[in-house]
């Protein structure tokens, strides 16, 4: 069956139009993809075609009896999930979810209004006045705020000690009365991780369409982590599949209102390999000392300039175009790694196989830097600028992404 014919479409219009919930949360009670929800909806098939309406067995409604009679406004045990909705206006309903089946249902308070076995239901909802709301209640739901949590629709109150004085007159707890009102939870205090905030973080951190999560951002896989899921859950849960960082290799962005993001997050990457990569190990062939540099950060550093030359920028310095189409680059070590014999292997790691030690060039200005007036620049900064300088000469860093301050 596809995902489309599992959706109840006259539900999915209800459910959507009156009671106010997402494409998800449709999805989630039809066992079908947000996507696919969104898609009836942008056909307008759900505003044309009707489905059946959705019945309850006697049992089911002997446990939704029960559970009113309680005072509860939610029910879960082996067999059954079981949600009462409801909206400012007064309308309910009742979403099933079975936990041995894929048959969910919701039944809509105005379906069963004239139904016989629903006389005791219809009966105990009135009674617990749960279509009515007093002046104080609508005035505090005016004042608070309502924020998604994990695609719940939580309140905050904006007087707590209102919110339990009010609480106490209907005489349901918290988890009730928050239900009462029509959210499924509440929170006590600020919070920053909303919704919101986090789909937003996964819609500005797409690459390929997939979401990528650089390890620095410790607050989303904390987020994961008091949801007891895994990043990869997570990152579903909403929607959204996780980009494999660990075995694909970032694609450049190639809008350039995506370049600072990009930068950032190519310079983790780069950061962070540098921290965990080996020490530079010496080879020694022929009573030579041969250096083995780290070609992962030149790599990394060359996809981050996309073999532009840091010092040409504007020059008219003829590029070279390889066969693939890339430009032709070289790495230049500042500070020469022939200085390796006056550090220890610490230093050689820390210093001089660094990034903040390399710098992407062209052919020419590579040669320039070594040769030029006896070569041997330093790095120098001035004005807010960087230049290569020797005792004679000085170059301007035209381009520069990962030595700035703001960057290192």
């Amino acid at each position: 069956m596809k995902e489309n014919e599992k959706i109840d479409r006259r539900n999915a219009r209800i459910l959507f139009d009156v009671f106010k919930m997402n494409y998800a949360e449709i999805g989630r009670l039809y066992n079908a993809s947000k996507e696919a929800v969104s898609r009836l909806f942008r056909s307008g098939i759900v505003y044309k075609e009707n489905g059946e309406i959705d019945k309850a067995d006697d049992n089911e409604i002997k446990l939704i009896e029960e559970m009113l009679e309680r005072g509860n406004y939610s029910y879960e045990d082996e067999n059954y999930k079981i949600t009462i909705i409801n909206n400012l206006e007064g309308e309910y309903g009742f979403i099933i979810f079975s936990k041995k089946s894929e048959d969910n249902k919701f039944i809509y308070g105005k379906d069963i209004s004239n139904d016989d076995k629903w006389k005791k239901i219809e009966n105990i909802v009135k009674s617990k006045r749960m279509n009515e709301l007093s002046e104080e209640e609508r005035d505090m739901l005016d004042k608070s705020m309502e924020i998604k949590v994990l695609n719940k629709l939580c309140f905050r109150p904006y007087d707590y000690k209102k919110f339990h004085n009010l609480k106490r007159k209907r005489n349901l707890n918290e988890d009730n009365y928050v239900k009462f009102l029509g959210y499924e939870n509440y929170v006590p205090k600020k919070v920053e991780n909303t919704d919101d905030r986090i789909i937003k973080f996964f819609e500005e951190h797409l690459i390929d369409g997939k979401v990528y999560i650089s390890s620095t951002e410790h607050w989303i896989y904390t987020c994961a982590s008091r949801s007891n899921m895994s990043m990869d859950q997570f990152v579903r849960f909403f929607g959204y599949e996780k980009y494999d960082n660990r075995n694909k290799k970032i694609k450049p962005y190639k809008h350039d209102e995506n370049t600072y993001r990009y930068v950032k997050e190519l310079l983790e990457k780069i950061r962070i390999e540098q921290k965990y990569k080996d020490k530079i190990r010496k080879i020694k062939e022929n009573e030579k000392i041969i250096i083995n540099r780290d070609k992962t950060l030149i790599n990394d550093l060359k996809e981050l300039y996309k073999g532009r030359c840091q010092i040409c920028k504007n020059e008219i310095i003829p590029v070279i175009e390889q066969e693939d189409g890339t430009i032709y680059s070289e790495a230049h070590h500042i500070k020469e790694l022939a200085n390796y014999k006056n550090m220890s292997i610490e230093q050689e790691n820390e210093v001089l196989d660094n990034y903040k030690n390399v710098i992407i060039l062209c052919p020419y200005h590579h040669r320039y830097l070594h040769y030029n007036k006896g070569g041997n620049y330093r790095l120098i900064k001035e004005k807010g600028q960087l230049f290569l300088s020797n005792d004679l000469d000085k170059v301007e860093i035209k381009m520069d992404y990962h030595l700035k301050d703001n960057y290192v």
